[in-house]
């Protein structure tokens, strides 16, 4: 339940809960279990070591007030075809373990749960099984200072070891975080139908909004946001990135998934909340409409849609009886032009 987008922002916006906010250098200091994350801190080299060819860089950084950290980095390879990624780390203060999550982009996405063992200093992270039942099983080595060893084995549904990727990551203190080169506009046009769709959002907005009463707000609460969206991964990604008026912070990462063919995304919040969802685009309604439920039946459904230079949206949150739980509407108005290519 506490990962949905209403209860987040029941928790933050609405019900003035106190949240212990870091700065972003250092990760949150009301939840200790986050130190261990320090160790993925700063900007590296990356060499594959199962490949010398492969070379990078990343750099990892705390957000959202130091509930998340955050790792952008980029593998070069002989054929000059960059591969961006990005991933996620946090502890999950609910089930009491590691996350991650990691988006390519190659268009390839994960998550994963992650164990830390403090004598060993390493980070062992697990994936589930794909949709042909290959899982992932990574180990980062953090015993010598300023060196991240890491490995990566794959095994098929049997157990089976089916392929291994290992590498070396060195901390450059005086290094520039990796930046991507601006997409031209043939790397514009190249993008999924599907995908151009979400350009839509691309901008900076300035959003009020309602939350009427329900069962989870007796009390009407109303509240304000600044919402700007970009492009990331190299154009295979829009994400969001918003402040409300009271300080919180989240993030939302929308891509459409070539494979599942269907609209995916992904929330962030300061309070260390998190959600991900699936989406569609009905054209003649100009919307997006985002959908997850959980494990005790709760239902949540956000809806954009597009009126002019208006984004509507609304949140509904239904339990099994169809009985709403949390509602939320609010108007956008855009106040810049989408960035140029």
């Amino acid at each position: 339940m506490k990962r949905l987008w209403a209860v987040c922002w029941v928790l933050t916006a609405l019900v003035g809960q106190v949240v212990a906010m870091a700065d972003d250098n250092e990760p949150a200091k009301d939840v200790p279990e986050l130190q261990a994350l320090q160790h993925y801190a700063g900007t590296w080299d990356v060499v594959l070591t199962s490949d010398a060819n492969q070379k990078g860089e990343a750099t990892a950084r705390w957000i959202l007030g130091g509930r998340f950290l955050e790792q952008v980095g980029v593998m070069h390879s002989p054929d000059g075809k960059d591969v961006w990624y990005a991933a996620l780390f946090t502890f999950d203060a609910e089930k009491k373990t590691y996350r991650s999550w990691t988006f390519l982009s190659i268009g390839f996405t994960s998550q994963a749960e992650m164990t830390w063992d403090s004598n060993a200093k390493t980070m062992k992270s697990v994936t589930p099984p794909d949709a042909n039942g290959i899982r992932t099983t990574n180990t980062a080595d953090f015993s010598q200072p300023g060196k991240e060893r890491w490995r990566f084995i794959y095994t098929d549904r049997d157990g089976k070891q089916v392929g291994e990727m290992s590498g070396e990551n060195t901390l450059c203190k005086d290094k520039a975080t990796p930046t991507a080169k601006p997409l031209t506009a043939k790397d514009l046009e190249e993008r999924s139908a599907e995908l151009k769709q979400l350009d839509r959002f691309l901008g900076t907005w300035k959003t009020e909004y309602r939350v009427p009463k329900a069962e989870w707000t007796p009390e009407e609460k109303s509240g304000s946001a600044t919402m700007i969206f970009s492009r990331e991964l190299g154009g295979q990604m829009v994400r969001e990135r918003t402040k409300h008026s009271d300080g919180t912070e989240n993030t939302f990462l929308m891509l459409f998934d070539s494979n599942r063919k269907q609209y995916r995304a992904w929330w962030f919040s300061s309070t260390g909340q998190f959600n991900n969802s699936t989406g569609q685009w009905d054209d003649a309604a100009k919307a997006f409409t985002w959908k997850q439920t959980d494990a005790n039946g709760l239902a949540s459904m956000a809806q954009h849609r597009f009126v002019n230079d208006k984004l509507d949206w609304t949140v509904l949150v239904e339990n099994p009886q169809k009985v709403a739980m949390f509602r939320m509407e609010g108007s956008s108005s855009r106040v810049n032009d989408q960035p140029k290519p």
